[in-house]
């Protein structure tokens, strides 16, 4: 359950860190976001630069859609999925951000059809 102003993890190589939730997209009641629901980010931190050219640049608003919860996640074969840390994937206009997902992702969103998420993450859980 990500709410507004939650700080989450971004786990793509697209040159963010931690970003912190504006706004959950779907409706006007959604108060909180669930794995596989989409929301507005801002951009706090960025990795290093090095020699790489960052894609983004701290305090951008951007899209993503979220990956990993704490709170668990109930399936209907009666699984529940829990994860460490709160993390997104960023978007840019319903495409991943990035070209490379690191750590694994859950088939929940495969109904959101954003299935280029799921062929470019290590693992599907």
């Amino acid at each position: 359950m990500i709410q507004t102003q939650t700080k989450v993890k971004v786990i793509d190589n697209s040159g963010a860190r931690i970003a912190s939730c504006i706004k959950i997209l779907g409706g006007s009641k959604n108060k909180v976001g669930s794995i596989g629901d989409t929301i507005v980010v801002s951009i706090k931190q960025v990795r290093a630069r090095g020699n790489s050219i960052l894609k983004i640049k701290k305090g951008k608003v951007s899209k993503g859609i979220i990956a990993h919860t704490k709170k668990e996640t109930h399936r209907k074969d009666g699984q529940f999925i829990r994860f460490d840390q709160n993390s997104i994937i960023l978007l840019s206009k319903d495409k991943p951000l990035a070209n490379r997902i690191l750590g694994p992702v859950t088939k929940e969103l495969k109904k959101n059809k954003v299935s280029k998420i799921l062929s470019l993450a290590s693992s599907i859980i």
